[in-house]
């Protein structure tokens, strides 16, 4: 590719170990956009000769292609080395085992343009039932109402309606490079879990106008290996990283943040009880109460809304903002003796 030719999209994929029946529908979805003026950053997280000597047949063909290879950090790592490295006016992301439509980066890219557009969201095409499928609106819309945004970035905290499912997750958007940079916009390399939801909420927070453009051009595909559904003796902590992520952004959403953590973490206890964990019993509740005294959660739980629990957990809730584990002891012995 020509140094000095200009490019309006940056698409950024990370790679390890995807299935290459899966691969090869991506690299095909890439190489067909009808936008020219686009680059494919392939970026391996790790070396994996039979997935990169199958990319290096696409770059001799189509010289939108740059591929990369980094050492093995995980996504988000990947991710941010893909971020440093675009040229694009604009980027977006894909999946190496998800696809995109050949119109993708050409509409959405004049969609932005034509409305002055920060990030411009669009649908997804489910090829499981993991998902129900729901547009975000039945029309594109030119800016979002400040109201919309806000339940967008809430959704990032809290998901309860799956029509967000795209609007919180990384792929389905086109985001401004300047937007990106001004602002530092980074994956948290700590999260491992909803890698995604402090980046997008962090995209919403400081955009200046959000648009959507009522197309599905991202056709996604899970994968059963994905960290998402790997079993943890102590996920607690991977599970609310997050929210830590997004609560060192902006405080603006505290209170549903603490409320989250609160509900993630009274949730959690068949993870550590459950027979599959692999850890002795003493271990595991020791765990919890490691987690309880840290200044992590202690960060996310000072402001919890409280109004809508139980009184019991009221209680609860009083004394770990405390630091005090003894109930919590209390429980994993009644577990252990009714079990």
């Amino acid at each position: 590719m020509n140094d000095k030719q200009q490019i309006f999209v940056s698409i950024i994929v990370p790679i390890y170990n995807t299935p290459l029946r899966f691969f090869k529908e991506c690299l095909d979805s890439l190489t067909s956009q009808t936008l020219k003026e686009t680059e494919f950053l392939l970026i391996f997280d790790g070396e994996n000769n039979e997935l990169f000597s199958f990319s290096k047949q696409y770059q001799e063909k189509d010289s939108r292609f740059i591929l990369s290879i980094q050492p093995h950090k995980g996504v988000s790592a990947t991710r941010n080395y893909g971020l440093k490295q675009a040229q694009g006016e604009y980027i977006t992301f894909v999946d190496a085992d998800d696809s995109i439509d050949p119109e993708c980066c050409r509409e959405t890219y004049e969609y932005a343009k034509k409305n002055k557009s920060d990030v411009v969201l669009f649908d997804y095409i489910p090829t499981a039932n993991q998902f129900e499928k729901t547009t975000y609106a039945n029309h594109s819309i030119t800016r979002l109402s400040n109201t919309s945004v806000e339940e967008i970035q809430k959704q990032t905290i809290q998901l309860t309606n799956e029509k967000f499912v795209a609007a919180v997750s990384t792929w389905c958007k086109l985001i401004r490079k300047e937007l990106i940079d001004s602002y530092f916009i980074q994956f948290p390399e700590y999260v491992q879990i909803a890698v995604d939801r402090s980046f997008s909420f962090a995209s919403y927070f400081f955009a200046k106008n959000i648009s959507y453009l009522n197309k599905a051009f991202y056709k996604y595909n899970k994968v059963e290996s994905s960290i998402t559904w790997t079993y943890y003796s102590n996920k607690l902590p991977l599970i609310l990283a997050h929210l830590y992520a997004i609560k060192k952004i902006s405080s603006k959403y505290s209170v549903l943040i603490g409320k989250q953590a609160v509900e993630i973490f009274f949730g959690s206890w068949p993870l550590y009880l459950t027979e599959n964990n692999p850890e002795p019993f003493r271990k595991r509740i020791s765990n919890i109460c490691q987690v309880v005294k840290s200044n992590d959660f202690q960060f996310l739980i000072q402001n919890a809304d409280t109004s809508t629990f139980p009184i019991i957990i009221k209680f609860e809730l009083f004394l770990m903002r405390h630091k005090i584990t003894i109930q919590i002891w209390l429980h994993a012995l009644k577990w252990k003796i009714l079990s």
